[in-house]
């Protein structure tokens, strides 16, 4: 991050309601193109300053004891948002989104370590481990998880692979032939 700029909530105006027509209760305009800001940079020396800022508000502020009526939306807002998060995490399903929220804490487990190992051991330059981090998808388990391979690495289920097929099939082989001979091939293969 080298710079962001913070807003007051209440900054610039909320878009027209394409229902307006049908709205039976509209909602309550919480935006009053506020300028208040602050905008935070990071210098040259790696330090962050407070490069600009608007103190002013358009609007009273907002006391704390005031509670949930000062949120600046809705009960209804709130079971809406929370609706469509329960609704987006689950379509594709249970199961799915089970298995997609794993494989997020896969990942995400393994960029930690990977980059505690780097820290740990002074890394972070190496241009070896940064070219083998580019190509991570075809080595690192955390990114494989969803292709079944035999507990065999990649290069060992190729030559393995090859190597078995070239026993069983022939390029004379009509199409009958060869999906006997592949399904022979696959017996055995299962059986070892």
């Amino acid at each position: 991050m080298t710079s962001r700029k913070i807003t007051c909530y209440k900054e610039g105006y909320g878009g027209l309601d394409k229902r307006d027509m049908l709205v039976k209760k509209p909602r309550k305009e919480t935006r009053t193109s506020c300028l208040a800001h602050m905008i935070i940079s990071r210098q040259s020396n790696g330090k962050f300053s407070v490069i600009s800022f608007e103190e002013k508000h358009n609007h009273p502020l907002v006391h704390q004891s005031l509670g949930k009526a000062s949120l600046g939306f809705t009960k209804r807002d709130h079971k809406n948002y929370l609706r469509d998060k329960r609704k987006e995490s689950l379509q594709y399903g249970v199961a799915r989104s089970l298995v997609n929220y794993f494989e997020e804490r896969y990942e995400a487990n393994f960029l930690n370590a990977w980059e505690e190992i780097l820290e740990k051991c002074d890394l972070k330059d190496n241009s070896w481990l940064k070219n083998t981090f580019a190509i991570r998808e075809k080595w690192s388990m955390s990114y494989g998880r969803n292709i079944f391979s035999a507990s065999m690495q990649s290069t060992q289920l190729s030559e393995s692979f090859n190597g078995s097929l070239k026993g069983y099939l022939k390029s004379d082989l009509d199409i009958v032939q060869f999906f006997k001979n592949f399904q022979r091939a696959d017996d055995d293969k299962r059986a070892n």
